[in-house]
């Protein structure tokens, strides 16, 4: 308890930082400054009947979004008098969340983690349970759960062993932290492996699978995405660089401009994966002496050497549009970024080396050789020719990946039942 009344008073003192950064960021998109209220717990009120559950999900952003629609969407098929309330952290995950589940769903921010906001939000929202994605672990969540008799499960839980060390340093603190949950559902058995070592009950913990392998790819997303590559030139070599962060582009960059001395119609679609960044991309697109054009605003020409994925929700249409794609986030200490999304495409991947995030999906696909890793600019270029001249190569390696994301589908079933036996 003394545990979390200090994160507590320090995340209150942290507050003010917290409101004057989502203001400096709205100076890029004004939607920064929309909705505060629902960050302090101040969320529409629903009301729960003998008739109606409501079933909170809570999903990070963008990706974690995209991963859980086939699961939201069997519970909505299967269970269709529950109310789904779906919470996130991210405008951009906002924007997929009302995009994607429209009015089928009542949605809002997730609360700040303080005490009171978070009392108020299970005031609000009397949920019988709440199913969060992956690792979003926060005290004040999960007690105020507790508290209000809502019962709480991890679907798709992931602890990279980078994680495992951190939590490990504090064992009091994690053991707190644990104690709440009702039920972790693991991605891999390494995973549950390392929640036990953390002093989570064996009965709490099962192996259910990533859900990101069963990833529902949308008619309308291929015929977008194939839309898009006529626009663009449907024989010129074309790679994608998606969800890249700050330290990756110049890479990037470099290794097209060596691309384009061996190919000089091939076009890179370089997508930043934070749209406060769109600009800052564009000018080093520009020192880089490349020509560019914007996605948002309209076709791309034949002459243009990069096309910048400045749209948002769009990241799976851009792959569909592709020959190559290279998943960011890996050229630096970021972790690394989903690979099955391009997979599922059955576009052949490269990436960095820096994706303890995904260590075991990559695991997986490089031992099927259905992945190349490549973490400098000579690297990239490289294996982008490589697969450009060999298309035979190209072929095995998303024949291989594709066996690979089949082979693992399934977790999808397994987690609905999991959540299904708490209720």
């Amino acid at each position: 308890m003394i545990l979390r009344l200090s994160y507590s008073l320090l995340l209150y003192l942290a507050l003010p930082l917290i409101f004057c950064r989502q203001l400096w960021r709205s100076r890029q998109d004004s939607g920064h400054r929309q909705r505060w209220l629902e960050r302090l717990g101040f969320v529409k009120r629903l009301d729960a009947s003998a008739d109606t559950r409501i079933i909170h999900f809570h999903l990070v952003s963008v990706g974690e979004t995209l991963a859980a629609l086939p699961l939201l969407n069997r519970w909505m098929a299967q269970h269709p008098d529950d109310h789904l309330h779906v919470t996130c952290m991210t405008l951009t995950g906002s924007r997929e969340i009302q995009k994607r589940l429209g009015d089928r769903v009542s949605h809002s921010y997730l609360p700040y983690d303080l005490p009171d906001a978070m009392s108020r939000f299970y005031q609000r929202i009397p949920a019988a349970i709440t199913v969060i994605m992956e690792t979003e672990l926060w005290p004040n969540l999960l007690h105020q759960a507790k508290r209000h008799h809502t019962r709480t499960l991890v679907m798709n839980a992931r602890l990279s062993e980078r994680s495992f060390n951190r939590y490990n340093r504090w064992p009091a603190a994690t053991s707190q932290l644990l104690m709440p949950l009702d039920q972790i559902c693991c991605q891999t058995q390494a995973t549950l492996e390392r929640f036990q070592a953390l002093g989570a009950a064996p009965d709490k913990l099962a192996l259910t699978g990533n859900l990101k392998f069963d990833m529902d790819i949308s008619a309308q997303i291929l015929a977008r995405g194939d839309e898009l590559r006529q626009q663009l030139g449907s024989q010129r070599p074309v790679w994608i660089a998606g969800s890249t962060h700050e330290g990756e582009d110049a890479i990037l960059l470099q290794a097209h401009r060596t691309i384009l001395q061996q190919y000089p119609d091939a076009l890179l679609i370089l997508v930043p994966r934070h749209p406060e960044r769109f600009d800052q991309v564009a000018s080093m697109i520009e020192d880089h002496e490349l020509t560019f054009e914007r996605r948002s605003r309209g076709p791309v020409s034949s002459n243009s050497q990069v096309l910048l994925g400045d749209t948002m929700g769009e990241l799976l249409v851009m792959y569909r549009a592709a020959d190559i794609a290279f998943v960011g986030g890996s050229l630096i200490a970021r972790g690394g970024h989903n690979p099955l999304e391009p997979v599922a495409l059955e576009r052949p991947v490269l990436s960095g080396k820096a994706v303890f995030n995904f260590t075991e999906v990559y695991q997986m696909l490089e031992q099927a050789d259905a992945m190349r890793w490549a973490n400098d600019a000579s690297a990239i270029s490289h294996s982008i020719a490589q697969l450009i001249d060999q298309p035979d190569i190209k072929l095995a390696m998303t024949s291989a990946a594709s066996q690979v994301l089949q082979r693992h589908q399934g977790a999808c079933l397994r987690t609905i039942s999991a959540i299904d036996a708490m209720l």
